[in-house]
């Protein structure tokens, strides 16, 4: 799986996941850049504690207007690394926590999630321009990876019109094992999630993760938009076990 982008080699590593339920590959990208694949029957799990992640927290929110993310620091306060969908670092958008949670602490983490058949060059150039890139993990999802995450979605319920947006932050929890899920507010795809995450079946060898949802606001096309109150309360069923 080529990674032909300029920049990866600042990246602090790469994941390949070819299928929805384990990675097959796993390149290491520290300086100078290796390209030498690596087998990884363990998936994710075995590169998480490989690279030493620790408590994982993924993370969603509003990707523009937001103007705040008070009360997000005490909320990650004991995780360890940061999991997203992938979207660029813009100041307003719930991304910036990200760049606030690594420079808080170099034993902090991130990982992102794109999709292998995807461009790269934007994401990499807005964390480069943060100064970050070389403390983010990226992992890249094959077609095949994807195509299982819409199957999950699909027998749960989510209409095909909404299975594109939801895909990668749906991966960013189901295949890392994330325990906690945090949204900086968050508008209809948190919420899309938020309902299709309801629907997982308890399993105690994969229980679902706990949600918290910050109520934040933020400011589109000049007015203030709110968390819905449907996506609270679903955060506090979603907390229950």
């Amino acid at each position: 799986m080529a990674v032909p982008a300029p920049g990866v080699a600042e990246l602090r590593g790469i994941l390949e996941l070819d299928s929805f339920d384990q990675a097959r590959r796993l390149r290491d990208a520290l300086k100078p850049f290796n390209r030498s694949a690596l087998r990884s029957e363990a998936g994710f799990r075995g590169f998480a504690r490989e690279k030493g992640l620790g408590k994982l927290l993924a993370l969603k929110g509003f990707g523009s207007g937001l103007e705040s993310f008070a009360g997000a620091a005490d909320v990650a306060k004991g995780s360890d690394t940061l999991l997203w969908d992938g979207d660029w670092f813009k100041e307003d958008s719930f991304t910036s926590f990200i760049a606030e949670f690594l420079r808080a602490s170099p034993s902090h983490h991130a990982v992102a999630f794109r999709k292998a058949s995807g461009k790269l060059d934007g994401f990499l150039q807005s964390w480069s321009r943060a100064g970050l890139l070389d403390r983010i993990f990226l992992v890249l999802v094959s077609d095949g990876c994807v195509e299982g995450a819409r199957a999950e979605l699909r027998g749960l319920g989510v209409p095909t019109a909404d299975l594109e947006n939801l895909c990668l932050g749906w991966l960013s929890t189901r295949v890392t094992g994330a325990e906690r899920v945090l949204a900086l507010g968050g508008g209809p795809t948190v919420l899309a999630e938020a309902q299709t995450a309801l629907r997982l079946p308890h399993a105690a060898e994969r229980p679902r993760p706990r949600w918290e949802v910050l109520p934040l606001w933020r400011v589109r096309e000049g007015a203030r938009e709110e968390v819905s109150a449907e996506l609270l309360e679903l955060s506090h069923k979603l907390c229950e076990r």
